[in-house]
């Protein structure tokens, strides 16, 4: 485990979006179940929400010494993200696709 112990503590008593993103990305890669990439595009959307909330709660928060660009951004979080969006829309199984669509409106 991580030194914060898999919690994604980002030593300040926040959290950080990273590992999150970090399996999100796993859980929606090609190599799952497609039961499993289908619940990842079903709840893509609360993802998004949630990953966003946090970002903007941690950019309130941050101090100008933490301002050196590491920490990631909205706009670092849609480029991580998109490339999942497309390979929803994209995928072999027919469920996933349909789901995708389905909330294509609110991604």
């Amino acid at each position: 485990l991580p030194a914060d112990g898999g919690r994604g503590d980002d030593g300040d008593g926040g959290v950080s979006i990273l590992p999150l993103l970090d399996l999100y990305e796993f859980l929606a890669g090609g190599d799952q179940p497609d039961s499993v990439r289908l619940h990842t595009a079903e709840n893509c959307v609360q993802f998004g929400r949630a990953a966003s909330l946090l970002l903007s709660t941690a950019g309130d928060a941050m101090s100008d010494a933490d301002a050196d660009g590491t920490a990631p951004t909205i706009d670092a979080l849609v480029r991580r993200v998109l490339p999942l969006v497309v390979a929803t829309i994209d995928d072999r199984s027919w469920r996933v696709r349909w789901t995708a669509a389905s909330k294509f409106a609110d991604v």
